[in-house]
C-alpha cells in the first residue's frame, strides 16, 4: 500500500507534526459505520481500504499517537474539537486520548472477521503494534 506508509512514517519519526490527519483516518475507518463505505470499488474492497489505511497509521506511527493519546490534552479550541470529532460508532472523548486508542484496538480486533484475507495480516500488525507500544512505556 503506498497511501498513508510515507506519511505515517514520517508523522511517527516527529517531522510532520499535524495531529488532525491521522484522527480523520482512524475515525473514518474506526470509528464510523464501514456499510457506509464508499469508492470506485465495491463496498468489500472499500471496508478493506479503510481498515487498511488505518491500520498503517497505527503500524507507521503507533508509538507516537499512542504518547499523544498518553497526553490526554483537554486544551482543545472549538476548531481541534470540531475537526477530531469522534465518529459514530464512538461515544468517548474524540482526539487522542486513552479511550479512543482503546476503542480503535477493541474495533481492529472486532473488524478482523471482516475484512479480506489481504488485509487480516494488516489488522494482526496493526494490534500488536498498539501493544507494543503500550509495553515499551511501561518499561521506560
Amino acid at each position: 500500500m503506498s497511501g498513508p506508509s510515507p506519511i505515517a512514517r514520517l508523522f511517527g519519526s516527529g517531522v510532520i507534526l499535524w495531529e488532525n490527519f491521522p484522527v480523520w483516518q482512524l475515525r473514518e475507518a474506526l470509528e464510523d459505520d464501514l456499510a457506509e463505505a464508499k469508492g470506485n470499488c465495491s463496498p468489500a474492497e472499500a471496508v478493506d481500504n479503510r481498515v487498511a489505511v488505518a491500520c498503517e497509521w497505527l503500524i507507521q506511527a503507533g508509538p507516537a499517537l499512542f504518547k499523544l493519546c498518553l497526553l490526554n490534552r483537554q486544551d482543545l479550541d472549538e476548531g481541534m474539537r470540531r475537526s477530531s470529532g469522534a465518529g459514530g460508532l464512538f461515544s468517548g472523548n474524540p482526539g487522542f486520548n486513552l479511550e479512543p486508542w482503546s476503542f480503535w484496538k477493541r474495533r481492529l480486533g472486532e473488524l478482523r472477521s471482516v475484512v479480506g484475507e489481504r488485509v487480516v495480516s494488516s489488522v494482526d500488525r496493526a494490534v500488536e503494534g498498539m501493544k507494543a507500544s503500550e509495553v515499551a512505556l511501561v518499561k521506560n
